[in-house]
């Protein structure tokens, strides 16, 4: 998903300049604020939406908008979430924290994910795994992967070039981006999750739901796509929801575990790889911002705009549009343009790699983010809703 423009800055950095936030406090707020900010608009079946002229985005159009005020903006915007609160924050919330399959305290699990430990391989035990088996009926499993450090090669290649103007890179070097963002997701693109369900115990017959998107920064795609399955009458029982995403935020994972105890459902987030800072109105809201200094040391930015970065030339490709792979098997993937094609790309070539075809259904919708200009709105605009599963 693309947004508007960052502010480019080559300047050498020794601080990230964001104040400490910790999930509760980031929570407390959403929780406090989500249900009175929230507007959810869908338009009747051909019918569009359009984004308001005096809003950035003035002129965009889909089939769904939604904004959430400041809620997204306030708790999280120009905040940094550590690797230690993170982890400690999971610990205290029930979670078992592991690096490479072993158990780990906090601090270790903290330490893997600020590291440049890469995991190239399918199959193999991410750097990073939480798991929340289920305690309760109104506290569902979950499980987070993050398969690279933050200070990954592949991590720091993408901020090396995300971090320039977006007029002076080269097709060459977006092309070694997409490799970057490739990379990262090679282990868990096309993984399955027999093993998951298990260790949640989640039945092996429950539907699963999986968005891929090329980054979780602010959840603003993810949330606002949840929020119109809710408001279009899709259930949300017998189900499983996966998060596959390049590269998360702690913000973003800690929204993303707020909204499935929720609406209790089981959540299950894979990400290449990991962002702790996310960046104010200043510098461009809510992009990934580099904290540790060796990241810094590229630049500001943990990876730029990574839908302008990913985003195809071929207009086929670069459309909203349903597909079903092969057999009906309960499974839908849903990618996000502008990212969403190449991603696509990414899962079929992973699965013909593996000579073990997709059966499903295919979901590639165009997400743009829109605001208020003053910011005192915040939101997304959506198209190519699939309504056959709704309740209408």
């Amino acid at each position: 998903m693309s947004s508007q423009e960052k502010k480019a800055d080559s300047t050498p950095l020794k601080d990230h300049g964001l104040h400490p936030t910790t999930p509760n406090e980031i929570i407390s707020f959403v929780a406090q604020h989500l249900d009175s900010a929230l507007s959810i608009e869908i338009a009747p079946p051909g019918g569009v939406v359009s984004v308001p002229k005096e809003w950035h985005g003035a002129g965009k159009s889909g089939e769904a908008m939604v904004t959430f005020g400041e809620v997204l903006i306030t708790p999280i915007s120009e905040t940094v979430v550590s690797a230690e609160t993170f982890t400690h924050w999971l610990t205290a919330e029930g979670f078992v924290l592991e690096v490479q399959g072993q158990l780990a305290s906090p601090s270790e699990a903290a330490s893997a994910l600020e590291s440049s430990t890469t995991v190239i391989r399918a199959g193999e035990n991410p750097v990073f795994r939480a798991v929340r088996e289920k305690q309760t009926e109104k506290k569902p499993p979950i499980m987070i992967e993050i398969f690279s450090g933050a200070l990954s090669q592949f991590t720091l290649n993408l901020s090396s070039i995300g971090n320039k103007n977006l007029k002076e890179v080269s097709n060459a070097e977006k092309s070694a981006y997409k490799g970057a963002v490739a990379n990262l997701m090679l282990p868990f693109v096309a993984k399955g999750l027999s093993k998951a369900k298990e260790r949640l115990q989640i039945s092996p017959t429950i539907k699963r739901l999986r968005r891929v998107d090329d980054c979780l920064a602010s959840m603003t795609t993810i949330l606002g796509d949840m929020l119109i399955d809710e408001k279009l009458g899709i259930p949300t029982t017998n189900l499983l929801e996966e998060l596959s995403i390049a590269v998360a935020t702690t913000q973003g994972m800690s929204l993303a575990i707020m909204m499935a105890d929720r609406r209790n459902v089981p959540l299950i987030i894979r990400g290449g790889s990991i962002s702790f800072g996310l960046a104010g109105k200043e510098k461009g809201l809510n992009y990934m911002v580099n904290t540790l200094p060796e990241a810094l040391a590229q630049g500001y930015f943990t990876t730029g705009d990574l839908g302008e970065l990913m985003k195809e030339q071929n207009p086929i490709l670069d459309s909203p549009r349903v597909l079903e792979e092969g057999r009906p098997t309960g499974l839908e993937t849903r990618f996000f343009l502008t990212g969403g094609s190449p991603m696509f790309a990414m899962l079929k070539d992973a699965y013909k790699e593996r000579e073990k075809p997709y059966h499903g259904v295919v979901s590639v919708r165009r997400a743009s983010r829109v605001n208020a200009l003053d910011y005192k709105n915040w939101g997304v605009i959506i198209s190519g809703l699939d309504r056959r599963s709704a309740a209408l």
